[in-house]
């Protein structure tokens, strides 16, 4: 139908400690590894749509470059590669995002300093430039998403930055 609106269920904004899980990047346990996998399953099955932010894919690559084995780390590298690879290439449900460029960086910038820096600081908590870009992300994403009447989740096992996203995760997997 011309006019309407399109709607996707649920938009999920993937942090690198999802990705960790999903690659089974490190000592992780393979419970959390499964329970990660099943949710990138279900929602690519439920045509839900995931975006990683860049900063993720370089955080993931410094996980990487921290295993010991040089097999293991080359095996991941090119697992990640791999994925990568389709998100840019193929039709997948992952995109990489900002996927426009340094446009958003000053802005970005400008909100880590204000808003993240002052929160660690009075909360005592530690809002990272990676976890900045990650909530901006979502937000950013929601205002683009708003006539797709989407619900945007961070998926994160991050528990400071679990409440900053913009759409409360009926089911969240933090643990």
């Amino acid at each position: 139908m011309a006019g309407k609106p399109l709607t996707f269920r649920k938009i999920y904004v993937a942090d690198t400690s999802y990705l960790v899980d999903l690659f089974k990047i490190g000592n992780y346990s393979d419970d959390a590894a499964q329970e990660i996998k099943n949710r990138f399953i279900q929602a690519e099955k439920a045509g839900d749509l995931i975006f990683v932010p860049l900063p993720c894919i370089y955080e993931l690559g410094n996980h990487i470059a921290d295993v010991r084995d040089g097999a293991r780390r080359r095996e991941l590298a090119q697992k990640v590669s791999c994925f990568v690879t389709k998100c840019i290439t193929e039709n997948s449900p992952c995109t990489i995002t900002p996927a426009t460029g340094t446009e958003q960086l000053p802005d970005l910038w400008d909100k880590f300093a204000t808003d993240y820096i002052y929160y660690a600081k009075e909360k005592g908590e530690s809002i990272g430039l990676v976890d900045a870009a990650i909530i901006y992300e979502a937000k950013r994403i929601k205002e683009e998403y708003k006539r797709r009447i989407s619900k945007v989740h961070i998926w994160t096992r991050d528990e400071t930055l679990k409440p900053h996203e913009p759409d409360k995760e009926p089911d969240p997997f933090i643990n």
